[in-house]
């Protein structure tokens, strides 16, 4: 049974601009020489480092060395970031050389200071690369394989928040939300309870996360990470570098080695909360964020795409695949 959405099906058109946070790096670095005595008295190079739309993030050279300061959201408790869980995941995965180490935070400035790595940032075009999703499979296979995180992320329940907070600041839910509740809720059904173990997963694969460094990758911004579905993993980061289903049966085969019917369509259905959980997510912080980006398009552009699959035969199939016997209460 092929039930996949076509590429025709889910358009999302030319990708939208690198987000930019408004920072004054003058300001940026006195304040970091306050904080780090051993800077106090040295030249600070700064420069804005591209890609991210929560978070500000730079590069500092000082006395020879380079770090990575991050400026972070403000609003980051909204959006279901944990500081603290962030900080002890990034350190768990960069112990297994996943991940750059974090060095310091300083929470009452909403500042970080990270490992920075000589390397450069994949592109989507890249990751979609044939061969390429075998070795996004591996070293997610090496993530997955560890030992747990601290705490739990679901993007479902992440989702069901954000929309009681759209609704409570009277902010506009996207277009045609409430006609779209049931096929919401059967989407829900369909990928819960989870029937497959938890493993520590990164949840937030957007290609800007993904690190070249010689020959190896490396992850960066674990601010949702969490103990999931690793059927999430694999769905978000297809929505997220726009697989087609070439790629995403590759992903699937090196991941899985044999797929069954209803991990294949767990996936799927994956892609679609994906899809739904981020346009929420942009929802909140386009009214949240301090940071120069257009989430009203990046979100409406998500929930059209979303909407197509919903009102289709293919979700109708994918959910038939993947339905749990027991059904969840519904948090959207």
């Amino acid at each position: 049974m092929d039930c996949r959405p076509t590429r025709a099906m889910i358009p999302f058109g030319p990708p939208l601009q690198p987000a930019r946070r408004r920072v004054d790096v003058t300001v940026l670095g006195a304040r970091l020489r306050e904080l780090l005595p051993e800077w106090r008295h040295a030249d600070l190079a700064i420069a804005p480092l591209d890609g991210g739309i929560t978070n500000a993030n730079f590069r500092v050279d000082v006395a020879g060395e380079s770090y990575v300061v991050r400026v972070e959201a403000p609003s980051s408790a909204g959006l279901a970031i944990d500081r603290e869980q962030e900080w002890h995941n990034t350190a768990q995965a960069a112990s297994r050389g996943l991940a750059p180490r974090p060095l310091q935070r300083f929470d009452q400035d909403q500042l970080s200071v990270r490992e920075f790595l000589a390397g450069r940032s994949l592109s989507a075009a890249e990751l979609r690369t044939p061969g390429n999703p075998t070795r996004i499979a591996t070293l997610l296979r090496r993530l997955h394989g560890g030992p747990a995180f601290r705490g739990e992320f679901d993007l479902a329940q992440a989702a069901g928040r954000w929309v009681a907070t759209v609704q409570r600041a009277g902010w506009p839910t996207p277009p045609d939300y409430s006609a779209r509740r049931e096929g919401l809720a059967r989407l829900q059904a369909a990928l819960g309870p989870r029937p497959v173990a938890l493993a520590p997963c990164h949840n937030d694969l957007l290609a800007e996360n993904f690190l070249e460094v010689g020959q190896d990758w490396r992850l960066i911004d674990f601010e949702y990470s969490g103990n999931n579905d690793p059927t999430f993993e694999l769905g978000n980061l297809c929505r997220e570098l726009d697989f087609n289903n070439a790629a995403i049966d590759e992903l699937c085969q090196a991941y899985f080695d044999a797929p069954t019917e209803r991990e294949a369509a767990r996936v799927r259905l994956n892609m679609l909360l994906s899809d739904v959980g981020w346009s929420l997510w942009a929802v909140v912080q386009e009214h949240a964020s301090a940071v120069e980006f257009n989430y009203a398009e990046y979100g409406l552009r998500r929930w059209q795409r979303a909407a197509e699959v919903l009102d289709s035969t293919a979700f109708s199939s994918l959910e038939r695949a993947a339905r749990s016997l027991a059904r969840a209460k519904p948090p959207f």
